[in-house]
């Protein structure tokens, strides 16, 4: 709670706008992914693959909280981010749709687009595409 309250802080501070709050969260996750600790692992993967390590990723150090892919073909998939009711809101839950569109960017997905399809107190849905040319 105490990291989403500071997120909530600096956005309303520095990106009120939804707008800004994607760059902002988009650039934050581009740098991370650029890092030599996460280069190889997000570089060597692909986009389906990195979907599914994240899963178990996200289960090691987000305990409480689920990340589900869902697959529509090979290059859709839902992703569904679960987690007790309020953790998560409307502002965290939408910035993740530039978390998750640049790391599938990073994994060599191209004209990726990911949409937040439904936020609810519960859980965010995201419809992810990609191609992998």
């Amino acid at each position: 709670m105490l990291c989403n309250a500071v997120q909530f802080a600096v956005a309303d501070t520095y990106y009120p706008s939804d707008e800004q709050l994607l760059a902002w969260n988009r650039k934050r996750t581009q740098r991370v992914a650029s890092s030599t600790t996460y280069r190889a692992l997000v570089h060597l993967t692909g986009v389906k693959l990195l979907l599914r390590a994240a899963v178990r990723i996200h289960a090691m150090f987000q305990q409480g909280t689920e990340l589900r892919v869902e697959w529509l073909s090979e290059t859709q998939a839902h992703l569904f981010l679960e987690h007790p009711p309020y953790l998560q809101l409307g502002a965290s839950h939408l910035a993740n749709e530039a978390v998750f569109g640049a790391m599938l960017e990073k994994a060599g997905g191209h004209a990726v687009k990911v949409v937040m399809i439904e936020s609810s107190p519960r859980r965010a849905v995201y419809r992810a595409s990609w191609s992998d040319l």
